[in-house]
């Protein structure tokens, strides 16, 4: 269940994944090895073509409350999608994070089941400095480097990809470097 929980594990230096995701785990985990931070658990939610920006996220527990941008005050909601009522043990309902990362450079990084074996994709861009959006859960505006057009076509032709750790820093050259030593393909979405 989405919680204010997983928010204070992150916080405490646990990475999480929500949804059963072991593949975005195992790339947290990397994330948190190679670059010293817990990456934040993001799916792409919404896009505007004209500013060239992804809302991405996901509802409880995807970053810390330490990954809130600098001088805001993360907001405490009521979960709005989950039920619990029917759940034995379980509250009926639960409070998520709502707040807006830390604005500047990011990589996503996900491992995607291709073909024949597990292959790493990467997007570099910016977290775009915003304000933040009420959209109950914590959150990041992703500007890649490349239009999302091209973007969302990169992603189409390599093959649709769920969940992603956004990794503080343009960090696509260790990455390349694993996938080098792992004998992993490695696919760049910008």
């Amino acid at each position: 269940m989405p919680c204010v929980g997983m928010a204070r594990l992150i916080d405490q230096g646990l990475v999480v994944s929500t949804e059963g995701d072991i593949q975005a785990a195992v790339a947290g985990l990397l994330v948190q090895d190679i670059t010293g931070h817990i990456g934040h658990f993001w799916e792409h939610l919404a896009f505007d073509i004209d500013k060239n920006w992804i809302l991405g996220g996901h509802e409880g527990g995807s970053a810390g409350f330490t990954m809130a941008k600098q001088g805001t005050r993360p907001k405490l909601r009521g979960t709005q999608y989950v039920d619990m009522k029917d759940t034995p043990d379980a509250p009926p309902q639960g409070v998520v994070p709502e707040f807006i990362t830390d604005p500047g450079p990011v990589t996503l990084l996900t491992f995607y089941r291709g073909e024949l074996d597990y292959e790493i994709r990467i997007a570099c861009g910016e977290s775009v400095d915003l304000p933040n959006q009420s959209v109950q859960y914590e959150h990041a505006v992703f500007k890649p480097t490349i239009p999302i057009k091209t973007y969302f076509k990169n992603i189409a032709r390599v093959g649709v990809c769920h969940h992603f750790v956004m990794a503080r820093g343009h960090v696509e050259g260790v990455f390349e470097k694993v996938a080098q030593i792992m004998g992993m393909k490695l696919e760049y979405l910008t």
